[in-house]
């Protein structure tokens, strides 16, 4: 399990030096939007757990699995890059 430790603002450091960025998802949540959907309707399209799981993915309280990524990205027909959920847009790496 990988430890959370708090820095500067909202982000978390990472065990080995990897800063994870707590902000927003505003693609995620415009893609939602443009279909006319609720946070509720995505979460039943792409069989998420929960609407607090979605919650959490929207505001990069934590990371999608890969499974999550595919079924969110299938269900708005968007990449994971359309829709901010490539790793590399909540996790950078400490200088």
């Amino acid at each position: 399990m990988t430890s959370l430790e708090p820095t500067i603002g909202n982000n978390f450091l990472l065990t080995g030096g990897i800063t994870m960025m707590r902000s927003t998802n505003f693609r995620l949540l415009k893609a939602i939007r443009e279909r006319g959907w609720l946070q509720l309707d995505l979460v039943g399209a792409a069989k998420l757990s929960s609407e607090a799981r979605l919650s959490r993915i929207i505001h990069n309280r934590t990371v999608p699995t890969k499974d999550e990524v595919e079924r969110v990205c299938r269900a708005l027909e968007k990449t994971p890059e359309d829709l901010g959920l490539n790793a590399t847009t909540n996790i950078i790496a400490k200088d």
